[in-house]
């Protein structure tokens, strides 16, 4: 099956627990995303940590960060976006789960 390839967006503000949820129901898919970009409003320790803490076979990671000044979150938005590798872009809150 010849699939376009994709970037799942995931927009985050330090909320691992549910990124961790989130992450799982990505790999779950039946057809899995091509990179998936963490776009953090803000510069987390932790989120950094957790992002290079997974190890995900097959599946492009990027955890891109901006400067924790306030509701950002459209700035970390247009970076990720101008960071995708693909032409189909899915966008998804940190706290959303994907459906199988």
């Amino acid at each position: 099956m010849n699939l376009p390839k994709t970037t799942v967006i995931i927009s985050v503000y330090k909320n691992t627990d549910a990124l961790r949820i989130v992450i799982q129901s990505l790999i779950d898919q039946t057809v899995l995303p091509d990179e998936i970009i963490i776009s953090e409003d803000g510069n987390s320790e932790v989120m950094k940590n957790f992002v290079n803490s997974l190890n995900i076979k097959d599946i492009k990671f990027l955890h891109l960060t901006c400067q924790d000044l306030g509701w950002r979150k459209n700035v970390a938005l247009n970076k990720a976006i101008i960071n995708a590798s693909n032409e189909y872009l899915i966008f998804i809150d940190g706290d959303v789960v994907p459906h199988h």
